[in-house]
């Protein structure tokens, strides 16, 4: 029988078999890749006379008329005329991308290409109008004085009020309602405390925590605070700290979270109420600095503006005796909330808006700008533009100061061509 020739075109090789039909190719067991040597050289020899058909025939609808020699001579000059045409056009095609130098008075825009640069014109100082000229050489008053909106924010008189408040978050313990917390842990956790440890535990909270409670009653905010401290240095449990907090602190940490609340509220109420005694002269002072500012007593003023946050006071000793997890829980409750009243918050934006002002008008600062606004008017005389534009743009209040320089600029930049002042070069 004939051995029939075999092609896999997944992986290239070739084979032969007794059987004209091979379902699968030995090497890679590909079923759909397997064909006879005589079926591919056909298909092969399809493709290619229909690839040629396909180019003469597209030859022959571009060029109907034209056939054989002449067909190929046409493509060749065409061809020949696209490269000449390329050579004539890219040396004007570079020149326009180009950006343009710098010819006489003026003066090329950087970053245009493909399109005609814009240019700027400088102007000379003749060609100013009368009125410009004023500007550039303006000088302004050795005092330092504000500008209308700045007087208006000045002259504003804001009124604050506060409120007070020195109630606790919850009421204080009771003895029993302490030991009953106890008892009712005791079951939860199913574990019994020694007595005498219970004993310890009932005597700190009645000498520390029913003391705090009866000085708060009466008014001693100080004492009741620093007692309820002591009250939270409980006995060790264990010599082992972390069994004493896993067991001990444990069981008692509704108590503990109580008694820091109150602590809270307590370092809010000792702050404020030192607040709440200088209150009045807080309001006093208010007026003073309204009254300065209408007599133009700016640094004085100035001084009248920052006032110090109250703090409660200091800690007792005995805290270092507290656990030191709730001693960092302690350490953040120095920082009382501060009063949420509209009224005296709208004063401390009032206060900061003075403040910027006023800092500007201060004799210190005054003095510095009014040198800069100085020293850039004897450039402009002298004819030194760029100097003057880099000593101008310095100048940055008060208002009066700077609006004036911002005029004298947008002349100079006119004159010079140059770049606004804060653009990027």
């Amino acid at each position: 029988m004939p051995n029939y020739k075999f092609t896999c075109t997944h992986c290239g090789k070739s084979f032969e078999q007794d059987l004209p039909e091979v379902k699968e190719c030995p090497f890679c067991f590909w079923t759909s890749s397997v064909k006879r040597d005589d079926e591919l050289d056909a298909e092969n020899k399809a493709a290619a006379g229909a690839r040629e058909k396909k180019r003469d025939t597209g030859i022959r609808v571009l060029f109907p008329a034209v056939s054989g020699f002449f067909r190929w001579v046409l493509l060749i000059g065409i061809f020949a005329g696209a490269v000449f045409l390329g050579v004539r056009l890219y040396p004007g095609w570079r020149a326009d991308e180009a950006p343009v130098s710098i010819r006489g008075d003026q003066k090329a825009i950087p970053g245009e290409t493909g399109k005609k640069a814009k240019t700027q014109v400088p102007v000379t100082p003749e060609e100013l109008s009368e009125a410009d000229g004023k500007v550039l050489l303006r000088e302004l008053s050795s005092s330092p004085e504000p500008s209308e909106a700045e007087m208006i924010v000045l002259a504003r008189n804001v009124q604050f009020s506060t409120g007070w408040s020195e109630r606790l978050p919850s009421p204080a313990w009771t003895l029993s309602q302490y030991e009953q917390l106890i008892a009712d842990q005791e079951r939860f956790y199913k574990i019994t405390l020694p007595r005498s440890y219970k004993k310890n535990l009932r005597s700190l909270f009645e000498e520390k925590y029913l003391a705090g409670a009866e000085a708060f009653g009466k008014g001693d905010l100080l004492p009741a605070r620093d007692l309820w401290i002591e009250s939270l240095v409980f006995p060790l449990y264990s010599t082992n700290i972390q069994k004493h907090r896993g067991v001990v602190l444990t069981m008692l940490r509704s108590f503990i979270n109580d008694t820091l609340s109150k602590i809270a509220a307590l370092n809010y109420s000792l702050a404020e109420r030192e607040g709440r005694v200088r209150e009045r002269s807080a309001a006093e002072a208010y007026g003073a600095l309204l009254r300065l500012i209408q007599e133009k007593q700016w640094s004085e003023a100035l001084k009248r503006i920052d006032q110090k946050k109250p703090a409660p006071p200091p800690y007792p000793l005995s805290i270092t005796k507290v656990d030191q997890d709730i001693q960092r829980t302690l350490a953040g409750l120095m920082e009382p909330a501060p009063v949420s009243t509209a009224d005296f918050l709208a004063m401390r934006d009032d206060l900061a808006r003075k403040k910027d002002i006023l800092e500007d008008l201060s004799e210190e600062n005054y003095r510095k700008s009014l040198t800069l606004h100085r020293e850039g008017i004897v450039k402009i005389r002298e004819g030194d533009y760029p100097g003057a534009i880099k000593v101008l743009s310095g100048i940055r209040g008060p208002e009066v100061l700077r609006s004036d320089a911002q005029a004298k600029l947008a002349l100079l930049q006119k004159m010079t061509g140059a770049d606004a002042p804060g653009e990027a070069r």
